[in-house]
């Protein structure tokens, strides 16, 4: 999503003083407060920039750049760019750090600056957003040498169509502005299409996705639709297209297809052998749901609205809904087996209806939903929901994902994480999930360590607690340095590989960043 290369983006000097570690949450409720490096990781994984019942896009922001100004690992914050965004797909986040490092000049008289300057642009566009916060923040500024070095290596990296296709024509930076002030040097894939485009004469006319796109370009309307559908027929019947790029494109097949290549984009849909050799999550496949989904759910904040579907025929939407329910029923096995009793706390309280981006389109408690019925489903896990009060969920295997996380997620009252450990009772388990934007408020002990301890007391169990702050907030309530808490945030396939070493250590995340390479990765996640 474009944002920085649209708009100026104003800065905040923001404040250096280490927060006590017993402090409110933006609730007004006692909570723990993350280090500065959990809490960058934390926005960085789980925020859109999008505002939520608590702060504003532009408070989010400023608190980023307070962030970035407290960490004196400056590697740290390359890495942590680099990693969301090529393991988590964290676009937006990914430009605003590597832009406010250019502002903090935190690469001057690195040896890596250059490096990751390069290796930070996984898409053209990327530079162009970089770019647009940076000049955004420092309108009179020139360059970092970093930046421009880097850019500049990167544009070698693409082709004629990857140049074409994100010349960016309307935004406020375009690619045209970028090579004009980096000056690469042209290599023989691009030299041609660089020449065009600064002498703006560059199209895009080649690969697939370029195919679909020139098809309906010429002729009368239904010679422009028939090609269309020749084309994406010619892709679904030869197979020519992945899973994961069929999920991807699955409102563009629906709406320009045939009904002989819609029924085949269904049969592969629910194809049994290509879901479980994607290792596709349940996560990715309910992303493709909401884009698709016509059914009223709830609104930002509190209340019912519609949802309108990206997806032109009515029949076609209720087969994809149906196809991938399926989907998702068969990617359960995708997911990793958790040895011992695990239990899963989702919080339905009223913020939790905020949505996880500025699309407004899947809210915090419908993640936490989906996490935790598929885990109940896929490995036998207890769920339990939360807001004022608490209470176990039935999660019958029989029926379906979509209905259950439908069910789940009408949110509504206040947050009591107390009642997740007094409905524990002596139940003993060896992990807790809780999923929650961690703004509890309405507590009556001293401290919130103190209800983990009771429910340790009572159960006699000492169980590692994963908590996930699904929006960024910043604090915990349960203490990060406790030796068995584990803070983990962000919505990849990634987030399972972490889990696979963190009961081993604890702060595999922040450790999996610091181990990070600061270099061009040639294999990403798109």
């Amino acid at each position: 999503m474009a944002r920085f290369s649209t708009s100026t983006t104003a800065r905040s000097n923001g404040s250096n003083a280490v927060a006590t570690r017993v402090v409110k949450n933006n609730a007004g409720g006692k909570a723990y407060k993350q280090s500065a490096k959990l809490e960058l990781v934390n926005l960085m994984l789980s925020n859109f920039l999008a505002g939520d019942m608590y702060r504003s896009e532009k408070q989010i922001i400023a608190r980023v750049q307070d962030l970035i100004s407290q960490i004196d690992d400056k590697a740290f914050l390359a890495k942590a760019a680099l990693y969301a965004r090529n393991e988590f797909g964290m676009r937006t986040m990914s430009h605003l750090v590597a832009g406010e490092m250019a502002t903090q000049n935190v690469t001057s008289g690195t040896d890596w600056g250059k490096v990751f300057y390069d290796a930070v642009i996984y898409r053209v566009d990327d530079m162009m957003e970089i770019m647009g916060y940076y000049f955004g923040a420092n309108p009179k500024a020139s360059l970092p040498s970093a930046m421009k070095r880097g850019f500049a290596s990167a544009i070698g990296r693409f082709d004629a169509y990857q140049l074409a296709k994100y010349r960016g024509e309307k935004k406020a930076v375009k690619l045209v502005d970028v090579v004009r002030l980096v000056r690469p040097k042209p290599t023989a894939k691009n030299a041609e299409a660089l020449k065009a485009l600064l002498e703006g004469t560059l199209k895009n006319e080649s690969t697939w996705e370029a195919k679909i796109s020139k098809a309906g370009q010429k002729g009368t309307a239904a010679e422009k639709t028939a090609a269309r559908q020749d084309a994406w027929a010619e892709l679904l019947l030869e197979r020519k297209i992945g899973y994961l790029a069929l999920v991807r494109n699955l409102v563009n097949i629906a709406n320009d297809v045939s009904d002989a290549a819609f029924d085949v984009a269904l049969s592969l849909l629910m194809d049994k052998k290509m879901i479980l050799g994607s290792k596709i999550f349940p996560f990715q496949l309910y992303t493709a749901f909401v884009e698709i989904d016509d059914t009223p759910r709830r609104g930002y904040w509190y209340g019912a609205s519609s949802n309108s579907s990206r997806v032109t025929d009515k029949r076609r939407i209720a087969k994809l809904v149906d196809a991938l329910g399926t989907a998702i029923e068969i990617s359960l096995s995708n997911l990793p087996k958790l040895e011992g009793k695990t239990l899963v706390a989702i919080d339905t309280s009223g913020s939790m209806s905020s949505p996880l981006s500025d699309k407004g389109s899947t809210s915090m408690v419908e993640i936490a939903a989906l996490f935790g019925i598929a885990l109940a489903k896929a490995t036998d896990a207890d769920v339990i929901s939360f807001n004022t009060s608490a209470t176990y969920l039935s999660v019958p295997k029989t029926r379906s994902t979509l209905d259950q996380v439908r069910a789940v997620s009408a949110p509504g009252g206040g947050t009591n994480f107390e009642g997740i450990f007094k409905t524990a009772g002596t139940t003993k388990y060896d992990r807790i999930f809780i999923l929650s934007d961690m703004q509890a408020w309405m507590q009556t002990y001293d401290h919130p360590r103190a209800m983990l301890d009771a429910y340790k007391t009572r159960s006699g169990a000492n169980p590692y607690v994963y908590s996930f702050d699904l929006h960024g907030h910043g604090s915990m309530q349960v203490p990060e340095n406790d030796g068995k808490v584990i803070a983990l945030a962000g919505w990849s396939e990634k987030i399972f590989d972490i889990l696979d070493v963190t009961e081993q250590d604890r702060d595999a995340l922040i450790h999996t960043i610091e181990e990070y390479p600061i270099a061009v990765q040639r294999k990403r996640k798109k």
